[in-house]
């Protein structure tokens, strides 16, 4: 199935599962999702201009450079998004060989050959409102699954990461840029985004995209 590009005024998209160390015929959905209603009127604004910003990607022959909020830039050619009802992203999908930088530079094995097929992360605020990668260590432990060494993590747009947390990068302010999960499912609702048998989910943790251009 080929990707269909977002029809003008609806804020559904088309989500292609796409894993870096598989090649995965892909399966396109259509997804609708509730929006947020409790969030700062700054923090919506930036999350649905997202949408324009990621829509203009789209279609593209080209690489795109997509740089969120925490300043983490995805490389690859840009496939699709998951959008919520009121055009703020959820799920952002890349296909094709993928990089994860900041500022300019390679996080660690964190390549196209780590990403060699695409790569997909989870963009939005967590259930109760709070951005994930500002949370502390102890605060991620509440997410801790009881009786199992495995992490739930739900989003306000219905997406869950759940998973065992093998590895965290973080910033000296004490931010968090990436997150490595093991036996990993990415789901929203019933749609399974991510699955284990695709190997490990590496995951940047963003409320917003900012800025997207052609590489």
């Amino acid at each position: 199935m080929r990707n269909n590009l977002i029809t003008a005024g609806l804020f559904l998209a088309l989500f292609v599962v796409c894993r870096s160390a598989f090649a995965v015929e892909p399966t396109y959905m259509s997804i609708s999702l509730e929006a947020p209603s409790t969030l700062p009127i700054n923090c919506k604004q930036r999350m649905i201009k997202s949408a324009d910003i990621l829509s203009a990607q789209l279609g593209l022959e080209t690489r795109s450079v997509v740089r969120f909020d925490t300043q983490i830039e995805v490389t690859g050619k840009f496939k699709a998004f998951i959008a919520e009802t009121d055009g703020t992203p959820a799920y952002v999908q890349f296909e094709g060989p993928s990089r994860i930088t900041k500022n300019g530079r390679l996080i660690k094995h964190q390549g196209e050959a780590r990403h060699p097929h695409g790569y997909g992360t989870a963009v939005g605020p967590l259930q109760d409102g709070r951005q994930l990668s500002a949370l502390t260590e102890r605060e991620l432990d509440t997410f801790r699954v009881p009786g199992a060494d495995r992490y739930r993590i739900s989003f306000r747009s219905g997406v869950v990461i759940e998973g065992k947390k093998v590895s965290t990068i973080r910033e000296r302010s004490g931010s968090t840029l990436l997150f490595t999960f093991e036996d990993c499912t990415v789901t929203q609702g019933k749609t399974v985004l991510y699955q284990p048998e695709w190997g490990p989910y590496d995951f940047v943790p963003g409320l917003a995209v900012e800025s997207a251009r052609i590489e």
